[in-house]
């Protein structure tokens, strides 16, 4: 296994020692390998939410570029519009709407 030498601030070297007494961890460079996958988990997590959000912006591009979207005036056009879609979904689902 590849070994690394590196430089902690005390801070992080107290935290690591309050973990280890806790005794989750049998030594340092257990909990420092756990803390690594970790953050690489969440990474890659926030790697993928960052190319969802990018694929959704793109596909309402395509639909405006497209013309596949609605004008609403006001308040009344726009509540009016969400029942609509509520009560196609519904019917979609075979599920009666509850309004």
């Amino acid at each position: 296994m590849p070994q690394r030498n590196i430089t902690l601030t005390d801070e992080l070297d107290q935290w690591i020692d309050a973990r280890l007494a806790t005794g989750l961890h049998s030594n340092a460079s257990e909990f420092v390998r756990e803390a690594l996958r970790r953050l690489k988990r969440d990474e890659d997590r926030e790697d993928y939410e960052h190319y969802l959000i990018a694929s959704q912006i793109q596909s309402g591009i395509n639909d405006l570029e497209e013309g596949r979207y609605v004008t609403l005036r006001g308040s009344d056009e726009l509540r009016a519009h969400f029942q609509k879609r509520r009560a196609e979904r519904f019917a979609e689902l075979n599920l009666d709407n509850p309004e």
